[in-house]
């Protein structure tokens, strides 16, 4: 996570003179407009609770978390106090180091749980790639109280047919989609490398894709797998 400061620096010309020289006044009252400049707009807070995704990544065993996310990174994400608005969430927290298009990415969202106020379902993933990144590693865990608890993963590595169920493969592209499968089940039924998005439309929605579809045809063809937050847990969707 980064923060820009943008320094505005002001310049006064004076003319010369003969050039282009304002005309004497001949009043012996001048009116001087003078330009009053626009303030600052501030975000404008709309929560004042804990930032609860920030506490979460504290916790977090610092292993988990790559080299490359460095202590200068790392701090700035667990230490910088944060203003929330429509595009901040103290439910949502991430740290990046993208140098030299190499990216490393630490993801923290967090789901209020239902039937048990101050709790919360902690999804945890990393990405990973260079000119861009794929899903890493992930875990989930509980989070009340200051205390964070690993549960078990109910995401699971999709059988690479999923993705293509029901899809008719063009003759020239059932070569590519092969060579795929065969990569695919090389990973072992692991998370690593897939591309895991949100929901366009729900948030509690995550997507699943094989990330190394060439052919823009293909992606645009391959049905994402999906999961949902039902309060609880997430919960593979029909």
């Amino acid at each position: 996570m980064s923060v820009l400061i943008v320094l505005a620096i002001l310049f006064g010309c004076k003319n010369k003179p003969g050039e282009n020289a304002a005309p004497a006044a001949t009043d012996s009252t001048q009116t001087a407009t003078v330009q009053t400049p626009e303030p600052e707009v501030q975000p404008q807070q709309t929560y004042s609770g804990p930032d609860v995704a920030q506490d979460v990544l504290k916790l977090i065993d610092r292993s988990l978390i790559s080299e490359r996310i460095n202590d200068s990174i790392y701090r700035e994400a667990t230490e910088t106090k944060r203003v929330f608005d429509e595009y901040t969430s103290p439910y949502k927290i991430s740290a990046m180091n993208g140098e030299g298009g190499i990216y490393n990415i630490v993801y923290v969202d967090c789901y209020p749980m239902l039937n048990d106020e101050g709790s919360y379902y902690v999804l945890f993933y990393t990405e990973a790639g260079v000119d861009g990144a794929v899903l890493d590693n992930m875990k989930t865990y509980t989070y009340k109280n200051g205390s964070l608890t690993e549960v078990e993963c109910p995401i699971k590595a999709p059988n690479f047919d999923e993705f293509f169920e029901g899809v008719e493969i063009p003759a020239d592209l059932k070569k590519e989609v092969n060579y795929m499968k065969k990569e695919y089940a090389s990973k072992k039924n692991t998370l690593h490398g897939l591309d895991l998005r949100h929901g366009e439309q729900d948030d509690c929605v995550l997507e699943l894709r094989p990330s190394y579809i060439e052919d823009d045809r293909l992606w645009e063809m391959a049905t994402p797998v999906r999961y949902e937050f039902n309060g609880t847990t997430f919960v593979k969707m029909k």
